[in-house]
Order: structure tokens, then sequence, then C-alpha cells
């Protein structure tokens, strides 16, 4: 549960912080003192998109830290996302003036990631954005989905079946729609392999061609240069040297050394005298040769301004031809094996449709009757509530196979004694919708098994009986779950073991928010605020004490 929340420099909050308790907390407060931004600071610890604007004037940065008590369900859920020491769990974030933000976990920094990974096992956040979700009919499949565990793996498995037919689908029309432009290419394609194969290529030949020619154009000047190379080292005067150290080597080791380390020399240098000579023998004046090797080179630009910028580029160009050729050539047996392929494949997409059709039939016939139960438990006495299951189909009334299934989901309902079901989203008003989005957490949240539960704006339309019931309701949730419950309604508020109020504090220059738990007779006062406004009399005053009795008594 949530134990503490500290804020500061929050928008209009100065600092605060509000030690909670678990069951049902109330939070009231006139407009415009600050309720929602309480909700909103704590969804922006929680992970939420912060910014620069929450700063409050003349500070550098805001601060929200929220302190969870962990049971050991939460201690198993969390796992090894974060280190936990004992039983405490405090989240921390920052917002600086600049925009940047920092999230700590038990004082470690983490990204917002691994935060959100945390947080969504400890606390969930409802307002009228719950709302809208639920009114919108895309949305009532993945609301189906997510009730029932079983679901996930027949998705995840039909998605990966999908993936491989719709790219063997893919494969087929193409060859499908291209069959002529393959047809009309292949004589093309043929003409150039043709060309390029009749060069007989390899990698690098430009390059080794090049030096070769440029070898033959300067021959002369080479020739001339071993050969006079040559013959300098042929007459070594180093081997007059050799034979006079090697007559007196027997005199001194170190005259024997010298004369060994000249006879290296010696060798050497006979070494490379032949590799002269082998170089200068291998010279050729040919013209002939040089128009060969500049008529190559020609050919190979030509081929590689055709096909691409280097031979390598030429070779690999020559084998996608080669392999396109292939395809063409087999164009018919290819068809007819990957019409078989999508035949097997689209019957294994079809039945893996059907058996998540199947479990989120069962899984909406369950949602259906909680709904209908939890409806009639707040005031709906004649309510009706239904999952609508179609079948997306194509234009020629075939299935739409999808990665997602073939199901098209809406939810129905009807409130009234020998009505009709209808989508929800065309026949709900505002009160409706409040009571109906209570009933979805109630259900969702007795599913997900998160501990605390935020709610903002719950009881939007509602007023008199169906406000209470709405409390009697909310306070049967809290016997499991930690509420933090914002409200203008008294019969609400009176549902609630423990109430807060914020209020604005304009005795400094600047106004801010302040909150306090509120003793027993400032609860009754504040009720009776509810109830009658700013008019507190002796009349509402007893309103309120027999609204908080009559509740607590019958809880």
């Amino acid at each position: 549960m949530l134990s503490h929340i500290h804020i500061k420099n929050f928008a209009i909050i100065k600092e605060i912080d509000i030690d909670l308790n678990d069951n049902l907390n109330i939070i009231s407060g006139e407009t415009g003192t600050g309720k929602s931004i309480v909700i909103q600071a704590i969804n922006m610890a929680l992970g939420g998109r912060g910014s620069a604007s929450f700063v409050s004037e003349g500070a550098n940065k805001a601060l929200v830290q929220l302190v969870f008590s962990l049971d050991e369900r939460e201690r198993e859920l969390i796992g090894d996302a974060v280190s936990l020491s004992d039983d405490d769990l405090i989240i921390s974030r920052e917002f600086n003036k600049n925009g940047k933000s920092l999230a700590r976990v038990n004082g470690e920094i983490v990204n917002l990631s691994a935060l959100a990974s945390v947080t969504r096992h400890l606390m969930d956040i409802h307002g009228q954005y719950d709302n809208q979700t639920l009114m919108n009919p895309e949305n009532h499949i993945n609301i189906i989905d997510s009730l029932d565990q079983k679901i996930l793996p027949a998705k995840e498995n039909l998605a990966k079946t999908f993936g491989e037919y719709r790219g063997i689908k893919q494969e087929l029309n193409k060859i499908i729609n291209n069959r002529a432009e393959f047809l009309r290419k292949q004589s093309f394609m043929q003409h150039e392999l043709n060309e390029i194969n009749a060069a007989d290529i390899h990698a690098g030949e430009d390059e080794e061609l090049t030096e070769q020619l440029n070898i033959l154009q300067n021959s002369e000047k080479i020739f001339s240069a071993l050969s006079e190379s040559y013959e300098i080292l042929y007459n070594n005067p180093l081997n007059k040297s050799l034979f006079l150290m090697e007559g007196i080597s027997q005199y001194s080791t170190s005259y024997a050394e010298i004369a060994e380390n000249l006879a290296g020399c010696v060798y050497t240098i006979s070494d490379i005298c032949d590799e002269i000579r082998r170089a200068r023998d291998e010279i050729s004046f040919s013209p002939d040769e040089i128009d060969s090797a500049i008529k190559r080179i020609d050919m190979l630009d030509n081929l590689k301004m055709k096909y691409g910028n280097s031979l390598e580029s030429v070779i690999a160009y020559r084998d996608k031809c080669a392999a396109e050729l292939e395809l063409c050539e087999n164009i018919d047996d290819r068809e007819d094996g990957l019409k078989e392929k999508l035949a097997v494949l689209e019957k294994q997409v079809i039945l893996q449709s059907k058996e998540l059709s199947e479990l989120r039939k069962k899984s909406g016939k369950k949602l259906a009757e909680l709904m209908t139960k939890e409806l009639q438990e707040l005031n709906f006495a004649n309510a009706q509530f239904d999952v609508s299951f179609e079948t997306n189909k194509l234009p020629s009334g075939q299935p739409a196979l999808s990665a997602n299934g073939t199901d098209k989901i809406e939810f129905l309902f009807n409130a009234n004694k020998g009505g009709t079901l209808k989508p929800l989203a065309e026949i709900a008003s505002g009160g409706e919708i409040s009571r109906i989005s209570l009933a979805f957490e109630r259900i969702t949240n007795d599913s997900e098994g998160v501990a605390t539960m935020v709610f903002d704006e719950i009881d939007t339309g509602i007023s008199g009986i169906t406000a209470s019931v709405v409390g009697r309701k909310m306070h049967q949730i809290a016997e499991n779950h930690q509420i933090i419950c914002i409200t203008h309604l008294p019969q609400i508020a009176a549902a609630g073991e423990h109430q807060y109020l914020i209020s604005k504090d304009d005795s400094d220059d600047r106004s801010y928010t302040t909150i306090k738990l509120l003793s027993e007779d400032e609860r009754v006062s504040e009720i009776a605020r509810l109830l009658g406004g700013d008019n507190i009399t002796e009349i509402t005053l007893a309103s309120a004490r027999e609204l908080l009795t009559s509740f607590h008594d019958k809880k």
C-alpha cells in the first residue's frame, strides 16, 4: 500500500506530506484548491510524462516521493527489478526547470522503463481518460484479452503463424502479379549474364592490368635501370673484402665475426642480383601486349559503367542475374510450392483464430456475468451487459484474417427493464459511465491484484441514492485494496474510513496548496460543506453526522 506522499515545489504545492491509511481514503476540497494536482504528482512519480511547467515559480526543481509498504506478494511481483532491503519501497522523481527529470527507486537511479516495471504492480490511477477508453469500441477487444491469462499465448502463436502466412502470400502475389514482367526481363537478363560471363573477369583484375600496362609503357626505362643495377651488384666489391677478412679471421674472434657478417651481406646481394636479373629478363617491349592490355581495361571499364562501379559490383550483379533467371526458369514450380505452403498456413491461421475466438468468448461470457452483478449492486436494478462477437469479413464474405484474429468485439448495455441491448458507446449517460467504469475497475483489479487504486472524478454525473451506492461499492472494493478517491460528493466522502482536506493557504505573497487529515469533528464540518455549501447550519451538520453514522453502521 501507499503509506506516504511527499510533494515539494510542484505547481501550487509548496511542500506537503500525507500519511495514508489502508482501506478507503477520501480527498475533498473546494474547486481550484489543487486536488487533481496531487494526482498529477503521483502519476509523475509513477513514470508519467513530466514537464518543466510543473516546477513551482521561483523554484529550481520539483520533487515527488512515494513510500510503499510492501507485502510478500508485491515483493514477489517486483522480483529482481530493483533491490529491496526492507519492506518499504521509496520512489522519487525530480523535475528540473530545464525539462530534465531523474527517477530513483530506493536511492538507485533508474530509467522510466525500469520505473514502470516496478510501479505497475503497485498502483493504478483511474480518471476520465479510462471512461473514454471504455467507451471506444476499438479498445473492447483488448479489455477482453486482458481478463484471461490463456489469451496472450494464443495471440502470440497466431501472430507468429500469421506472419509466416503473410510473408508467403506477399511472395506469391509478387510472382503472380509480375509474371509477365519476369518473362520480359528474362531475355534481357540472359543477355547481360552472357556478356559478363564471356568477359571471364575476376575481382581485382582491373588493378592488376593497370599495373601491368604501366610497366609495359615504361619498359625501356625499367629495363635500363634493372640492367645497370644488375651490373653494379654483379661486380660486388664486398667479395674482395670478404676474401681478405676470411684470411685473418683465425687471429681474432672479432675478425671472424666481421667476416661472418660480410658473408651474410654478400649472399644477400647475390640473391638480390638474381631477382633483378629475372625481372630484367621478363621485361617485354611488345606493342601488341600494350594494345591488348588497353583493350582489356576498356572492356572492364565498360562493364563497370553498365553494372557497377567496381568489378566486385559487376560480379555481384552477375550472381543476382543468375539467381533471378533460375527463378524465372522455375517460376511455375515456385508458384505451386508457395500455393501449397500458403494453403497449409491458412488452415493453421483459421484454426488458431477459432481457438483464440473461443477463449475470448469464454472471457466475454464471464465478464458479462460479473458486470451484470456489479451493475445491479451499483443501483442498476434492471441492468444488462453483454459482449457482442462478430467476424470481421472481406468484401467477398470470407473472414478477414489478421495477426489479432477475426473477432470484432463490442460491449452492449441496457439500463432499463424491457429495453434492448445496444452498443455501450451509444446509450450510456455520464452518470452511467462512471458506475460502469467503477464496475470494470472492480473486476479488472481483482484479476490483476494491484494493491492501491486511485480514483479521480469517478463521481462525474451522479448524485443522491446513486452516489451512496457508488460509495458503498468503493467501500466494498477497499476491503481488499487501498483506495484513494478525490470526490465532491458527500455520500462518497462519508463512505471513507479516512478523509483529507485540501485547501489553499493565502497567508504569503503567493497561494499554496495544503492538506490535512481531518478529525471526526472536522470531517463532519467538511461533509456538511459538501451537502450545503459554505452556509453550514445545524441542520447540515446534523445531516452530515447522520450520513456518516448511517453509512458506517451499515458497512
